[in-house]
């Protein structure tokens, strides 16, 4: 017989049992409940066997379920996040319950992720579709799926995101704000056929006073360098190119 000299809680859903031998196992509580371990002072070895083949599964499930809880995941997807806690056979058990329960079903839930990212999200179809692929669902599946963001929903994005990035780029030239816009975009997921007519159409409807903007740089820089020495010079021209201004305007400011 295997003694039981204590069971107490061990965070949300679990318990962890001390043992006669001063050995400790965690254990789910839909098995300490199922084999009344609150109450029972010791377990036969057959008992014991299978209340550890239950607390597999019992492990499996909640952690599948946490994770779930966290995003939309493929089958696939959710193996491979199980796979560091259990036998291959238990995980696919524990997948086929959550299957015949509801829980998982790979069509939905990309439909689901697509629909929530059209609607509420900032990524490209570029960025979700990799994301996709690594979160288990079939490459043609998400292809499939993503065909509904088309060009027109996604340029509407891309206006929203410029606008966002135009409120915060007061202080930069046009040509680095474009730079920027360019560059965000490309990260989000984009395409550059598909974001760079909506970029030239916005920076040529935003009003860019890059004078003013010249001149305010001029002032912040002028004392560091000695526009008499001609090495000086130079180099606070090649900074204010680097910046975006163009060589034209810069001489006719100094």
């Amino acid at each position: 017989m295997i003694e039981i000299k204590s069971v107490k809680t061990a965070g949300k859903y679990f318990f962890k049992l001390m043992l006669g031998d001063d050995t400790t196992m965690k254990l789910h509580q839909d098995t300490v409940f199922k084999y009344g371990l609150l109450n029972a002072k010791t377990l036969d070895k057959p008992t014991f066997t299978a209340m550890k083949k239950d607390d597999e599964i019992n492990t499996l499930t909640q952690k599948a379920l946490d994770e779930l809880a966290k995003k939309q995941l493929a089958r696939r997807g959710l193996y491979r996040a199980l796979k560091p806690y259990g036998e291959p056979a238990s995980i696919n058990t524990v997948l086929d319950q959550l299957e015949q329960n509801g829980y998982l079903d790979d069509e939905k839930a990309l439909n689901r992720t697509v629909d929530d990212a059209i609607e509420f999200g900032s990524d490209g179809p570029v960025k979700l579709k990799h994301q996709l692929i690594k979160d288990g669902f079939e490459t043609a599946a998400v292809l499939e799926a993503l065909s509904r963001f088309d060009e027109t929903l996604q340029q509407e994005k891309i206006r929203v995101l410029i606008t966002r990035a135009l409120r915060l780029g007061a202080n930069i030239t046009r040509q680095k704000l474009k730079e920027r816009l360019m560059r965000n975009l490309y990260n989000k997921g984009y395409e550059p056929d598909v974001f760079m007519p909506v970029i030239e159409q916005e920076l040529q409807a935003t009003d860019l006073d890059e004078t003013a903007l010249l001149e305010k740089r001029l002032t912040a820089l002028k004392g560091k360098y000695d526009l008499k020495d001609h090495k000086d010079k130079q180099k606070l021209i090649q900074k204010l190119m680097r910046e975006g201004f163009t060589y034209e305007s810069i001489k006719s400011k100094l």
